[in-house]
């Protein structure tokens, strides 16, 4: 069927859009590798004994837009699971999408039973979504969409990341914006552009060290596949 779960694949696709918007303000951010390796000749150091570092160096304005287009695409596919997960209900011989969302849950337990603070029933009842139909019902307790190590990964990391967002700029997740520098025992040594640097999650919470768009586009596929998943069990 054509239209089927297209509330949750438009909401895909303006989550590439907002990622794809991620580098135009990123592109400037360089260094020129070969001019640092003409001033090392100038100044006669071997090259073996540089160290290529890294600083933060883009504009404040491009951080809060960076930001925004993380913000955008996070919340767009997350909206996109609790549409999927409303039409699948809307499908099904129950039929009432009313207060239905994705389920999530810390623990695996906690998506079917009323354990570890789950609400009774668990995240499945909590979240209605035990109107959907029972194969769809199956096939969510094998996505694993909750936060132990056996777990969907991509699937929750969008979820927390969603949550953090509501509480605190994501920009506070993305500021090991960084461009390369070259050092040589100590002494920085000149810099100019063309260089790509690296636009990553900070260390110490979600997808820490890992690039932003690359990690953003990896959750995209994954809800992609989510939706597809569902797509195949035929309606």
């Amino acid at each position: 069927m054509a239209d089927l779960f297209h509330a949750a694949r438009v909401k895909v696709r303006r989550a590439r859009k907002h990622i794809a918007d991620i580098v135009p303000q990123f592109a400037t951010v360089s260094v020129d590798q070969d001019k640092f390796l003409k001033a090392a000749s100038i100044m006669g150091l071997p090259i073996g004994n540089a160290a290529f570092v890294s600083e933060l160096a883009i504009p404040e304005s491009a951080l809060d837009e960076i930001a925004c287009c993380v913000g955008d695409a996070v919340h767009n596919l997350r909206s996109a699971l609790d549409l999927l997960a409303c039409e699948i209900v809307e499908r099904s011989p129950d039929g009432n999408p009313n207060n239905v969302h994705f389920p999530f849950w810390v623990t695996e337990a906690g998506l079917t039973s009323q354990v570890d603070n789950a609400p009774k029933g668990g995240a499945i009842r909590g979240k209605n979504f035990n109107r959907a139909r029972q194969d769809a019902q199956d096939l969510m307790l094998a996505l694993a969409p909750h936060g132990e190590p056996h777990g969907n990964a991509l699937l929750w990391g969008l979820h927390r990341l969603d949550l953090i967002d509501k509480h605190q700029d994501l920009l506070a997740l993305s500021h090991d914006v960084r461009s390369p520098a070259l050092y040589f025992e100590g002494v920085r040594m000149p810099t100019t552009s063309n260089l790509p640097a690296r636009l990553v999650f900070a260390q110490g919470g979600l997808f820490a060290g890992d690039e932003i768009v690359a990690a953003l586009n990896l959750i995209a596929g994954e809800v992609e596949d989510t939706i597809q998943r569902f797509a195949s069990l035929g309606w």
